[in-house]
C-alpha cells in the first residue's frame, strides 16, 4: 500500500497560544495581565499590556505581541510587524521566537523569503525542543530547502517532533514506516504513529481527518495480533518530558 505524507504541514505553523511570565522580571505584570485580558477576549487590552512590555525589551512580551500582530488580534494584521516582534526574542535565544520568525522567512510572509536564514533560525529553535520546528527542520531535509536532501535526517527529525507530541510529524513518520520509505517497513509502527496523528488535540480537523483515514486503511492490512500489539504501544505512548 501507499499512503501520502502531508509535506506542506507544519511550514505555517504559528498559532501557539501567548504566555505569561516564567522567570520574574520587571515586566511580569505587564505580561501576565496581559495573558489574562487576552483568555478574556480582550485582544486590545492584551496588546497595550504586552506592547509596554516589549517596548521595555521583554522578549516573552515581545513574543506574544507578535502573534497578536500575525493573528491580528487587537491590531491589524501585519507580518511585519510580527516578524521584527519574533526577531527581538530570537537575537536573546528565545526558541518560540526564533521558530516563528524561520517560519516567515520559509514561507516569504513579513520578509523576503529565504530559505538560508528561515533554516538558519528553524534549526536553532530545533535543537532547544521546539516541536513545530523540529518537523519543519525534517521537511527542510526531506525536501532539500537550503540544504542537500537527507532522508535519513528527516526522519530523525520527524521522529523527534512525533515523540514531542506534533501532530503532523506523527502522520510523517507513521506514513513513513506504513510505506517503506527510507525506513524498514513496518506498519505496527505505521499504525501507531498515524493513530497517534488521528487522536491528536493540536491537531486540525482537517489533519485528523486525513490520518483518520490513513489509520483505517493501514488497519486493513494489519494482522489481529500486530493490531492489538499497535493498540498496547498507542495506550503506553506518552510525549518526551517537558512537551
Amino acid at each position: 500500500m501507499q499512503i501520502r505524507s502531508i509535506l506542506a504541514a507544519g511550514l505555517v505553523a504559528l498559532a501557539a497560544v501567548p504566555g505569561g511570565a516564567g522567570a520574574k522580571s520587571d515586566t511580569t505584570h505587564l505580561l501576565n495581565q496581559g495573558s489574562a485580558a487576552f483568555k478574556a477576549g480582550n485582544y486590545k487590552e492584551a496588546f497595550r499590556l504586552w506592547s509596554a512590555g516589549a517596548r521595555q525589551g521583554d522578549p516573552e512580551a515581545a513574543y506574544n505581541l507578535g502573534l497578536l500582530y500575525l493573528n491580528g488580534q487587537g491590531v491589524k494584521q501585519d507580518d511585519a510587524a510580527a516578524a521584527g516582534q519574533f526577531m527581538i526574542g530570537a537575537i536573546v535565544d528565545k526558541a518560540d521566537s526564533q521558530c516563528n520568525l524561520g517560519l516567515l522567512y520559509l514561507t516569504g510572509r513579513g520578509v523576503r523569503q529565504d530559505d538560508v536564514t528561515a533554516f538558519n533560525w528553524i534549526s536553532r529553535a530545533a535543537e532547544k525542543g521546539n516541536a513545530a520546528c523540529q518537523f519543519s527542520l525534517g521537511l527542510m531535509y526531506d525536501l532539500g530547502k537550503a540544504v542537500a536532501t537527507d532522508k535519513a535526517k528527516a526522519i530523525e527529525w520527524y521522529r523527534k517532533s512525533a515523540e514531542n507530541g506534533y501532530g503532523a510529524a506523527q502522520y510523517n513518520l507513521g506514513v513513513q514506516y506504513a510505506n517503506g520509505d527510507d525506513v524498514a517497513l513496518d506498519y505496527v509502527a505505521g499504525y501507531k504513529w498515524i493513530s497517534l496523528a488521528a487522536a491528536n488535540p493540536k491537531a486540525d480537523d482537517e489533519a485528523r481527518e486525513k490520518a483518520t483515514g490513513a489509520r483505517d486503511e493501514l488497519a486493513a492490512t494489519l494482522t489481529p495480533e500486530q493490531l492489538a500489539e499497535a493498540k498496547a504501544e498507542i495506550a503506553a505512548w506518552k510525549p518526551a518530558a517537558g512537551h
